[in-house]
């Protein structure tokens, strides 16, 4: 429960920081690991958190850069490799920003930290079918997702993807 309470802390602290200094918008970029080991208190779990929701703040709050955005990404990631929002959603906000060419290694993290789960495969099947339309290598991913939760959709929608011309 503390380090729970902790994170949340940590997260509010930021957004305030983001909040209270005056700044061009466009400058506004993640915090960084030093601030945010010292906002957190040393926990680990409490500073991923905090540099998600500064990530979060700088996308949400500017017209986001994609250095600052990995940036923070990887800050999140750094003290909390399994945190999975900065893997998740940090795919697609690097491709919303206009840098699709670096969430392959962002979803290659993920399928590695959480190597039982179907969605990051997915989400991979998704990324080359839709931004390197690549029906093959799309259905490829999708039937590792179909390996981790037989029975499920992903090996239909493979099979779809195949049957294109």
């Amino acid at each position: 429960m503390g380090a729970r309470l902790l994170a949340v802390g940590a997260w509010l602290a930021a957004a305030v920081l983001h909040g209270l200094v005056p700044r061009d918008p466009v400058a506004l970029e993640p915090a960084s690991a030093p601030v945010l080991a010292v906002l957190s208190g040393g926990h680990r779990t409490a500073a991923a958190s905090a540099a998600w929701a500064s990530t979060v703040a700088h996308f949400a709050a500017t017209t986001p850069d994609p250095d600052a955005l990995e940036a923070g990404i990887h800050t999140a990631i750094a003290f909390d490799p399994a945190f999975v929002p900065p893997v998740a959603q940090g795919s697609l906000m690097l491709r919303l920003a206009g840098a699709p060419e670096r969430v392959p290694p962002l979803l290659e993290h993920g399928m590695a930290a959480h190597p039982g789960d179907p969605w990051f495969p997915w989400a991979m099947a998704m990324h080359v079918w839709t931004v390197e339309a690549d029906h093959d290598a799309a259905a490829a991913w999708l039937d590792r997702a179909e390996a981790l939760a037989p029975g499920g959709i992903h090996g239909e929608a493979a099979d779809a993807l195949r049957s294109r011309p």
